[in-house]
């Protein structure tokens, strides 16, 4: 049931972004604006328990830095060997 929540909270958010897309001429595609919906609560939630997050943030920001080189490592591999 978790699961099916979590999935009409992002087809909500693609859906209003898509809105928010086609109501003033902007140059974000709708999925784009509804991530950007979708990372707001997200962003209220570190804030609110920042106290518990603000011990791990130099092991927090590496692991985020390393895991991005790592996604784009591989899909630059992956995309030189379909090429």
């Amino acid at each position: 049931m978790v699961f099916l929540q979590g999935l009409a909270w992002l087809l909500l958010c693609q859906s209003v972004g898509e809105l928010a897309a086609r109501g003033p001429d902007l140059r974000l595609p709708g999925p784009v604006l509804g991530m950007l919906l979708l990372f707001v609560p997200v962003s209220v939630g570190v804030i609110v328990h920042l106290g518990l997050v603000a011990p791990y943030g130099l092991r927090l920001a590496a692991v985020l830095l390393l895991s991005t080189l790592v996604g784009v490592a591989v899909t630059a591999l992956l995309l030189r060997r379909l090429l």
